[in-house]
């Protein structure tokens, strides 16, 4: 298990903060002891304020996992009952963790995870001491499940504006939301402001966008692009995303990382899988400095 560190600063928190960012465990039905134990090790090592995890808690949306499966639930349980007593748990849903046709049944599974230190928000808020976290994921038919086109691109405009999303002046927002895509994407950008009223947006979804052959390919590729006197700095976070809402295999420039999009800023976690080697596997630590 590795970790990757991100600076960010904030005048409105009292003090300095850290938050261990966890993305894409894509857990199964049996359960992995080593990948387990791996987490919780590093993240005792992070030792954070808040442990916010982003989505994709199962994996490839399966009827038989989820928050409604019992063994899947146990599952998870077992982890979130482990994080609370590091520090309050923070999640949102991802795509992995919806079904278009069992969309509002898993949302009912997913928020009756609510119990001490552990705070399911499935587009709700909650306050803990001086920040205001916000989960975000799209509803039903809105949540992009192909290539984001403009009929996609409207139907998520007209979900987030149904959307009630809480801003606490007086305290540091945060944002969760699985899909760095729609954060990024330029129609959405240019048509709501909602997005954008956050401090901080974590994200995951994109699971780093290299695997250790495609970096290879990559870095190949820019190379190439070096001797035409391309700058590779502006490349260092592109990678080959399999992801839903993009073609397959998609090149992106914003698979990790953090990015500042719109007056925000937006850090992507590589993602922490349990089916990939344990050195395969990243938790975000990021570090909130009173400014």
């Amino acid at each position: 298990m590795q970790k990757e560190t991100f600076n960010v600063e904030n005048s409105k928190v009292s003090s300095d903060k850290t938050i261990a960012l966890i993305s894409d465990m894509h857990l199964d039905r049996d359960f992995n002891n080593d990948y387990y134990d791996a987490l919780l090790d590093m993240l005792d090592s992070i030792n954070p304020n808040y442990i916010t995890l982003c989505g994709d808690y199962f994996g490839r949306g399966s009827a038989r996992v989820g928050f409604d499966d019992d063994t899947s639930r146990r599952h998870i349980l077992k982890y979130l009952y482990a994080f609370r007593e590091i520090a309050p748990v923070i999640m949102s849903l991802g795509n992995h963790d919806v079904r278009r046709f069992h969309d509002e049944r898993k949302r009912d599974a997913f928020r009756s995870l609510e119990d001490k230190d552990i705070y399911p928000l499935d587009n709700a808020n909650a306050v803990i001491d001086d920040v205001n976290f916000m989960g975000y994921m799209p509803t039903k038919w809105a949540y992009p499940a192909d290539r984001i086109v403009r009929r996609k691109e409207k139907m998520i405009l007209r979900d987030i504006e149904k959307t009630n999303f809480v801003i606490d002046e007086n305290r540091m927002n945060i944002l969760l939301s699985h899909l760095p895509n729609i954060i990024y994407d330029k129609y959405l950008m240019n048509n709501t402001k909602e997005l954008y009223k956050y401090d901080l947006v974590l994200s995951g979804h994109h699971h780093g966008g290299l695997s250790k052959e495609h970096e290879k390919a990559l870095n190949n590729i820019l190379d190439r692009l070096e001797k035409i006197g391309v700058d590779k700095e502006k490349f260092k976070y592109a990678g080959l995303s399999m992801s839903p809402i993009n073609p397959i295999p998609f090149l992106g420039f914003k698979t990790r990382g953090m990015h500042e999009i719109n007056g925000t800023n937006l850090i992507i976690g590589r993602g922490a899988r349990s089916g990939r080697k344990l050195d395969d596997n990243f938790v975000t630590e990021v570090k909130i400095k009173k400014r």
